[in-house]
C-alpha cells in the first residue's frame, strides 16, 4: 500500500507535459496489447466527451482568473497568451488536413448499416436528415425507419439512397420497384454488352401482341420470357382496376418483359422486389397456414361421408360358362 503511495506521489509531482506523455504511451500499448478491449474504448470516449465539455469552461475560468489578478505588466503577457494560442490553434489546423491526406480514413459500408456501430449512428443520421426533407416521397418523411430501409437498399444497390427513395413504391403495404428504374439498373449494371432490347409483334389488326426482352454478353444471346396479351388476360392482369393493359398495351409488354427477365437473369439488382406495374396487377393476399389448415379441416368434415359406397359386382353374360374344365396329362406308369 505504502508503495502504491510512493508511485502516486511521485506521478502527481511529475510534470503535466510528462504525464501526458506517459498516457499516451499507456494508449499505444493497450492498442497493441488487447485491440478487441472494448471498456478501454469506452474509457477512452468518456475522458474525451468530458475534456470537450469542461475544456471551455476551463479556458473562460483561466482567463478570468488572469486578468483579476493582472498587473501593469498584463497587457504584454496577455498578447503573447493570445498570439501562442493563435499559432497553436493553425498548427493544429495545418497538421490535421495534412495527416488526413497521408492517412485518408473511409467508412466501411461493406456489410451495409449493420457492420459497426459507427455505421449504424451514421445511418441514422442520414435517416434523420432525409425524413426531414420535403422532396422525398411522403412514405419517407418524417418517418426514420423507412428512410433508414431505404439507405441499408441503396447501400446494397451501390447507388444513391435519395434514387432509391424516389424509385421505389410502398403499395398494399409491399416495397415495389418502379419498372424504369429495374430498366435502367440492368443497363447500368455493365453485366452485359448492350442496353435491354425487345422484340415486339403484332396481331392481325396490327395491334400490341407480345414482347420479348433480351440482351448478349460474351456473343451469347440472354433471353427472357415471351409477355404476349394471352397471358395477360388469362392473369387477369387486364381487368385490375388502375391497370394500364388496355390504353397502352405497347408499354406495359416491354414493362413486364423487361422486369421478368431482371428477375431470371439478374435477380441480385431486384432483391426479390416486384415491379409497381406487377403489384397493381397481381393478387398478393396473404394465406397464413393456420388459416389455410383450419379452412382444409373445415372442408374435409362437411363433405366427409355424404355419400355411401355402393358395392360392385361384374356381369356374367348369358350363356357362357362359368368355370373351365382344365384337363391335366396323366403320366404312363399312372394309368391302370
Amino acid at each position: 500500500m505504502k508503495t502504491l503511495k510512493a508511485l502516486v506521489a511521485k506521478y502527481n509531482a511529475a510534470s503535466l507535459i510528462l504525464r501526458i506523455l506517459v498516457g499516451l504511451l499507456v494508449g499505444v500499448v493497450l492498442a497493441l496489447v488487447v485491440p478487441g478491449a472494448g471498456w478501454v474504448e469506452e474509457f477512452g470516449n468518456l475522458f474525451v466527451g468530458a475534456l470537450k465539455g469542461i475544456a471551455p469552461v476551463l479556458v473562460f475560468v483561466i482567463v478570468a482568473s488572469a486578468l483579476a489578478q493582472g498587473t501593469s505588466k498584463l497587457d504584454r503577457r496577455f498578447g503573447t497568451v493570445i498570439w501562442l494560442y493563435m499559432l497553436t490553434t493553425f498548427l493544429a489546423a495545418a497538421i490535421a488536413v495534412v495527416t488526413s491526406f497521408l492517412f485518408p480514413q473511409t467508412t466501411e459500408l461493406s456489410k451495409g448499416i449493420w457492420g459497426s456501430s459507427d455505421n449504424w449512428l451514421m445511418a441514422g443520421q442520414m435517416a434523420k436528415a432525409l425524413s426531414c426533407s420535403t422532396i422525398v416521397p411522403k412514405d419517407y418523411q418524417g418517418n426514420e425507419a423507412n428512410a433508414l430501409v431505404a439507405i441499408d437498399i441503396a447501400n446494397r444497390l451501390q447507388t444513391s439512397p435519395l434514387m432509391v427513395m424516389q424509385n421505389l413504391y410502398v403499395i398494399q403495404g409491399r416495397p415495389s420497384w418502379s419498372a424504369q428504374f429495374l430498366i435502367a439498373s440492368v443497363n447500368g449494371s455493365g453485366k452485359y454488352d448492350m442496353e435491354l432490347q425487345y422484340d415486339e409483334k403484332a396481331d392481325k389488326a396490327g395491334k400490341p401482341y407480345s414482347c420479348q426482352c433480351w440482351t448478349m454478353k460474351d456473343g451469347r444471346k440472354v433471353t427472357g420470357p415471351v409477355i404476349d396479351m394471352e397471358m395477360a388476360k388469362a392473369e387477369g392482369w387486364t381487368t385490375k382496376s388502375m391497370s394500364k393493359w388496355m390504353t397502352m398495351p405497347q408499354i406495359m409488354l416491354r414493362y413486364r418483359a423487361a422486369s421478368f427477365f431482371a428477375r431470371m437473369n439478374c435477380p441480385e439488382l431486384t432483391l426479390g422486389f416486384y415491379t409497381q406495374e406487377e403489384v397493381i396487377d397481381g393478387d398478393f393476399k396473404e394465406y397464413p397456414m393456420e388459416e389455410m389448415r383450419q379452412s382444409v379441416e373445415d372442408e374435409i368434415k362437411a363433405n366427409a361421408n355424404t355419400e355411401d359406397f355402393e358395392e360392385v359386382v361384374p356381369k356374367q353374360e348369358e350363356g357362357t360358362a362359368v368355370t373351365e374344365t382344365i384337363e391335366e396329362e396323366v403320366p404312363d406308369f399312372m394309368k391302370g
